[in-house]
């Protein structure tokens, strides 16, 4: 993986798929870039000589029924496991 032009050595990432019926609490973010934020500039694109990719911020949002968490392989980008989320279990479910 690359972020920001640089090199991340990571076997495994996960992303967190779920439906959002309101809008209204995404926006660009107009902060101010900060180191520790990288790839996040602040200015509506997250950092990459490769591609561009825009930059949203979501007010907090818990988790519900049908939430998906997919494991992926960092190198081929193959969903490796994915478990969704129930609250009958308190938790995810394969």
């Amino acid at each position: 993986m690359v972020f920001y032009g640089q090199q991340v050595k990571r076997r495994r990432y996960g992303k967190i798929t779920y439906v959002l019926d309101d809008v209204d609490g995404i926006k660009v973010p107009t902060d101010f870039p900060i180191e520790a934020n990288v790839p996040y500039t602040g200015r509506g694109f997250i950092g990459s000589k490769n591609i561009v990719l825009p930059e949203l911020v979501q007010d907090t949002r818990p988790f519900v029924d049908g939430d998906i968490l997919g494991i992926y392989d960092a190198k081929t980008g193959a969903l490796t496991q994915q478990f969704v989320y129930d609250s009958d279990l308190g938790g995810a479910r394969i």
